[in-house]
């Protein structure tokens, strides 16, 4: 009886040891589910927080970023506005330059073209004054009429143009003055020899044609002292002018012949 009893209390035993042994592997599994869904839990609010993180920082970095970035744009927008500006003026003096440049050579070749046909109508002028006579007289005839013309007075009133006279002379000019004076004016444009001279160095040469030209120039006073205007011009006068067109003949007559003056006045000639 006591064995058959004791043999229960085992069986008992090795029951309750086999229950509580599957509890414990029930509350070991258990506790590993816990374990696993906790840290589950804490890996996704980890996540999360670090997510949330991660956004704010980069919200405050897009915004620091925007912010440096029109702090650069306010900097930099003088500068360019600036740099528009002066690639606009460089332009527009680009503009003007060529303008001007392009003016410059019109006018430059203008200039060229009149220089040229000046140079061409001197020379044609020179050679018809070197060889002619009669080209050297009406060139000073003409500059005589313009200055008259210039001083207001008008033909036929104030003064005459190749008027005959009895004896058959005919002064190139009589210009009425008031008080029945008149003033006979002749053009002597003596110059046949000084513009050979003109076209040479200073030298022997050129001095010889000077001194020509001064005697042609006394000859000149002789021959307008012999026409006696006095004699066949009614009204007052003292002397008759005799009028050199050119300034520079006049002076270099004087000057190769110093007495050139006195000589005219002594024949009632005044040099003009």
């Amino acid at each position: 009886m006591a064995k058959m009893k004791f043999s229960t209390e085992l069986v008992r035993a090795e029951v309750e040891a086999q229950a509580a042994q599957g509890n414990k592997a029930i509350l070991v599994a258990e506790m590993e589910n816990v374990a696993t869904a906790v840290a589950r839990q804490n890996s996704e609010d980890f996540l999360r927080l670090a997510e949330e993180r991660w956004k704010s920082e980069k919200k405050d970095a897009e915004h620091a970023l925007e912010t440096r970035k029109t702090e650069v744009e306010n900097l930099v927008k003088p500068l360019k506005e600036e740099m528009e500006k002066m690639i606009r003026f460089n332009n527009d003096m680009e503009k003007e330059r060529m303008g001007a440049y392009e003016g410059i050579k019109r006018h430059l070749k203008d200039l060229g073209d009149k220089t040229e046909s000046l140079s061409t109508r001197t020379t044609a002028l020179s050679t018809a004054l070197t060889t002619s006579a009669q080209t050297r007289g009406n060139w000073g005839e003409v500059k005589l009429r313009r200055l008259f013309e210039m001083a207001g007075l008008s033909e036929h009133v104030d003064f005459f143009e190749q008027v005959t006279l009895e004896d058959g002379s005919r002064p190139d000019f009589v210009v009425r003055l008031p008080q029945e004076a008149v003033l006979p004016i002749d053009s002597k444009a003596t110059g046949s020899h000084f513009l050979q001279a003109l076209e040479l160095d200073s030298g022997p040469q050129q001095d010889e044609l000077l001194l020509k030209h001064a005697k042609a120039m006394r000859q000149r006073i002789t021959e307008l002292s012999a026409k006696a205007y006095q004699n066949t011009i009614e009204g007052e006068f003292d002397h008759v002018i005799m009028f050199i067109p050119s300034e520079a003949m006049a002076a270099s007559a004087f000057s190769s012949d110093p007495e050139l003056m006195d000589y005219a006045m002594s024949k009632s000639v005044l040099i003009a």
